[in-house]
């Protein structure tokens, strides 16, 4: 970005100004023109208002221009954190208690309202790891390869499901079923529930990934079209590949209706490995996007905790935390009614039997 007279800096093609006449724009609002001056200085992005700087210490100088630090999140606004985070074979990896431990840390400490892991591969260690991050956390109680934790003060979840059921003459790839849960901010009403679903792509297979991509559009498709569902929906997960690629070309086809955003990242693409991969991203549809507080992801990478990649990476992972931050009320954009109440949303999947995994309060009791 260019600087200001004021002497600031913005972001990821934001201007930084001399102030607004009148009253100061509120850090962290929603703006409805590009060029509309918002969060204090700074102007607006494709609808959003500025680009959510990231910070370590309250109170330190960052970005937007005139905004200050507040639990690692320059601009203080109340926007919901949404992440995903391929969590590295939790409860199939060799990590002691103290890890396991440190790593419950590390996610509480990134205050998490949805968090959307992939490769949880033992559902007891989920949970061990999801108590010690603190009492207000949960994890849906279903059991497969992903899995969603949200924190109970901030969102409610209403419905959880692994999606696999032919959708629009549309059949669900033989690999890995998505998880979708519903979520309600706390004191929001229905009109403000939001869909938050996580995938796991295929590795190494790109017919799969590309059969996985068509089910995720398909099932955009569904959402959007339910007079009860919500509208406003995140695609997360670890795509296991580079936006060029399936399944990004098969969920927003060359051509097609444009139903859903990549959200693209604010501070570099790479997100896995020390060469920075590019495999994790999020998706959303067009009234999420407006619902954003910026319309970008901040990935976590390990300078971030001002550590090595081979000490973040024995500890908590080889793929970084990635995250967007969802508004916490729906606005006036276009949505469903949020009720869900059809039988679409009946689990198809209740019992997990694998829970032979860690035991323990890994040392935080």
């Amino acid at each position: 970005g260019k600087a200001g007279s004021g002497g600031g800096t913005a972001g990821d093609g934001g201007t930084a100004r001399d102030g607004a006449s009148g009253d100061a724009p509120v850090v962290g609002t929603n703006c409805g023109a590009a060029g509309q001056v918002c969060c204090a200085g700074n102007t607006c992005k494709s609808g959003g208002c500025c680009v959510a700087g990231m910070c370590k210490a309250n109170g330190a100088s960052c970005m937007p221009a005139n905004g200050t630090c507040k639990d690692g999140l320059c601009g203080a606004c109340s926007g919901l954190r949404v992440f995903s985070w391929n969590i590295a074979h939790l409860g199939n990896n060799g990590r002691t208690a103290e890890q396991l431990g440190n790593l419950a840390k590390r996610m509480a400490g990134l205050k998490p309202a949805v968090m959307g892991l992939q490769e949880q591969e033992d559902l007891r260690t989920t949970r061990n790891v999801v108590a010690a991050m603190g009492a207000q956390y949960a994890v849906n109680s279903d059991c497969d390869e992903t899995c969603l934790v949200w924190d109970t003060t901030k969102v409610s979840g209403i419905h959880f499901k692994y999606w696999s059921e032919p959708l629009g003459g549309m059949e669900h790839s033989s690999f890995r079923a998505p998880l979708a849960g519903v979520f309600q901010p706390v004191g929001g009403s229905v009109a403000d529930r939001f869909i938050v679903l996580s995938l796991h792509a295929h590795w190494n297979s790109n017919d799969e990934r590309c059969a996985q991509g068509r089910y995720l559009r398909a099932l955009m498709q569904h959402f959007l079209a339910d007079p009860e569902s919500p509208h406003d929906v995140v695609f997360l997960g670890d795509y296991n590949n580079s936006p060029s690629d399936c399944p990004h070309t098969t969920l927003q086809p060359s051509g097609a209706e444009p139903i859903a955003a990549l959200l693209p990242k604010s501070n570099g693409d790479g997100t896995y490995g020390s060469r920075g991969s590019p495999l994790d991203h999020m998706w959303v549809s067009k009234s999420m996007l407006t619902r954003l507080v910026t319309p970008d992801t901040f990935v976590f990478r390990p300078d971030f905790f001002g550590e090595s990649y081979s000490t973040f990476s024995a500890t908590c992972s080889d793929h970084f935390p990635i995250m967007s931050q969802v508004c916490q009320m729906a606005g006036t954009q276009t949505q469903g009614t949020g009720s869900t109440t059809s039988t679409d949303w009946v689990p198809q999947k209740t019992v997990c039997a694998n829970e032979t995994g860690q035991q323990g309060d890994f040392g935080l009791s």
